[in-house]
């Protein structure tokens, strides 16, 4: 705990009436387009995982390779490989669809199987009976976008989520200088399977930095990825509510 005091600080208080109900505590980074540090805070060393943050970073590699078009991805099959999407069944579709282009079936993936987030949402049930597979996990975009690298490229199906697999190369977690002075990093297991790597907030924030310098030059892969899912807010948004439970 005494750690955690020195590394955040308060950063949204919610009240009711006068009264302080929550207070939440959290660190922030602030850099320049040069990565130097601004402004900050708490500890903008502050070890942490990115978590899904990342995905835009991390679909580079297949645009860069002109995947989609390779595979005929749509606009909003793009997005889906940079959503934490609901689980709807649009969304399910969409990802079956990306299977579909790149001659695979749900089998393939590797990101595993939970109740859709849509019920969390919604503060539902899911109905009796229901079954769902690793399509309806909210990354499996990201993972059939995966995939789909791994069959352009002649790369091993079954294990594209090993540390070693060459996937992992191509697609690391964050594009920064491994020597920065920050750039910690351990890898561990996220929740979809993938070896996650820890990262400063400030080496995240040089990450982002270099992705709106691609943007800004008008990289055509970031601007593809960054135009997905801007235009379509499929991966994002609450589209419908499921069945209730009965």
């Amino acid at each position: 705990m005494d750690n955690l005091a020195m590394n955040l600080v308060p950063l949204v208080e919610l009240s009711r009436g006068d009264t302080l109900e929550c207070l939440h505590f959290g660190a922030v980074a602030v850099v320049n387009r040069h990565g130097k540090l601004l402004a900050q805070a708490g500890d903008p060393h502050w070890l942490t995982f990115s978590r899904s943050t990342l995905k835009a970073l991390q679909a580079l590699p297949f645009m860069e390779a002109q995947g989609p078009a390779a595979f005929g991805f749509d606009l909003a099959q793009v997005a889906m490989m940079c959503a934490s999407h609901n689980g709807e069944e649009k969304h399910v579709a969409q990802t079956q669809g990306m299977l579909d282009k790149a001659g695979l079936t749900c089998e393939a993936l590797r990101c595993g199987c939970h109740v859709p987030s849509i019920f969390g949402v919604l503060e539902t049930t899911p109905a009796r009976g229901a079954v769902f597979d690793a399509r309806y996990n909210n990354c499996s975009g990201k993972h059939a976008g995966f995939l789909a690298y791994c069959v352009q490229h002649g790369l091993s199906l079954d294990d594209y989520i090993a540390p070693e697999h060459p996937l992992l190369a191509a697609a690391p977690e964050l594009t920064v200088d491994a020597k920065a002075e920050t750039a910690v990093i351990e890898l561990n297991l996220n929740q979809t399977k993938l070896p996650a790597g820890e990262y400063t907030l400030h080496v995240e924030a040089q990450a982002k930095v270099k992705y709106a310098k691609k943007a800004g030059a008008k990289d055509t892969a970031v601007a593809d990825v960054t135009a997905s899912f801007y235009s379509m807010p499929i991966t994002v948004r609450v589209l419908e509510a499921p069945k209730p439970a009965k």
